[in-house]
């Protein structure tokens, strides 16, 4: 499944083997059985591959509830500590986010559109709606002409965090495949300039064709990564950093299967790098991961507390109590904002 995501490698293996089957409801139960994998393992040690997947699967069709024993003992302590077993039953509660894209087309005739297909909406924070409905928003023309763009409520929050201005010079490390990007220039009108940085070819590719089909304005790809930015004269960065992805577990409940203390070592190594180089801007800057670990979050802000700035959100976003810039920080926790659980800090440099 390298270099896919875990949606896009269960459509590849669905078109060979999938025939008469119905794809939501196959889909559903293929990641619903990934969330057993790790219990069912602990469970029966001395059961093989193919009979471990068995059990899984029928544990799935039953929806067998979350418990703290579905995550590694590493892991389980590290959820145990930050948001407790209640929060960690509901990790897979997050619902679909979407946003209308007012670069491409009318509000209000993009809003009635969707409602006449059978999709309900309800507004969170313009231009932000949970969507419900047997129809996907994948096949609708509204997504196909970028009118609509899925869009979690996490990544939404970390550019509100940003507060982008019209006139200002944005560098956004970590930048495709280019939503907070396309989210920066909406609430800009595409009247500020972003410097979009990514190490990866691929994505960035990606990001270019994203947005040019979502109506993206002054924007510069450059492919490289945030430890060696090649630019200067800005007013403020956005730091999408590298990181455990911990925080999609309710989309991507392989992360703790592929996950180890080694790599997040080094993811951590990383992001205290990025940060220190974005030190050298002495600007206002966003460091946000999609994690739900502290090691990703709050440990890694701890050394700044003197410069961070306070996000004035309510209770339901503060950081993880044990730390001492809970209430600097913001986090979005799946169990409470049903979305992807993510880091997010205001710091000025």
């Amino acid at each position: 499944m390298s270099g896919r995501s875990l949606e896009n490698a269960f459509d590849i293996a669905f078109k060979e083997s999938g025939k008469g089957l119905d794809r939501k409801r196959t889909f559903r139960t293929f990641v619903n059985t990934l969330k057993e994998l790790h219990y069912v393992e602990e469970m029966f040690p001395c059961r093989n591959i193919y009979e471990t997947f068995k059990i899984a699967l029928e544990m799935a069709k039953e929806n067998f509830p979350l418990t703290p024993m579905h995550f590694p003992l590493w892991i389980r302590e590290r959820l145990l500590a930050a948001i407790g077993e209640e929060g960690i039953t509901k990790l897979d509660k997050k619902t679909q986010w979407i946003r209308v894209n007012t670069l491409k087309g009318d509000f209000t005739e993009t809003i009635n559109s969707l409602k006449q297909k059978g999709i309900s909406l309800l507004e969170k924070e313009f231009p932000m709606y949970e969507a419900k409905g047997k129809y996907p928003i994948s096949k609708t023309k509204e997504f196909e002409e970028g009118l609509v763009i899925p869009h979690d409520l996490s990544s939404y929050f970390v550019v509100k965090a940003l507060e982008p201005k019209r006139g200002e010079r944005i560098l956004e490390i970590g930048s495709a495949p280019g939503i907070k990007t396309s989210l920066i220039q909406q609430l800009t009108k595409n009247q500020s300039w972003v410097v979009s940085i990514d190490v990866s070819v691929r994505r960035t590719l990606t990001q270019k064709s994203l947005l040019r089909k979502w109506g993206v304005e002054n924007v510069e790809i450059i492919v490289g990564d945030g430890e060696n930015v090649p630019i200067r004269n800005i007013d403020k960065i956005l730091i999408d950093a590298p990181c455990s992805n911990s925080g999609t577990f309710s989309s991507d409940p392989t992360v703790f299967l592929r996950l180890n203390r080694a790599e997040l070592k080094n993811l951590v190594k990383i992001q205290s790098k990025i940060l220190k180089k974005a030190i050298e801007y002495n600007v206002p800057t966003v460091f946000s991961t999609c994690s739900i670990l502290p090691e990703e979050g709050e440990f890694q802000v701890e050394r700044y507390l003197n410069r961070l700035s306070k996000i004035p959100w309510d209770e339901s976003f503060y950081g993880y109590k044990k730390s001492k810039v809970y209430m600097h920080v913001a986090r979005t926790y799946t169990h409470i904002h049903r979305c992807d659980s993510f880091f997010i800090s205001r710091l000025n440099f």
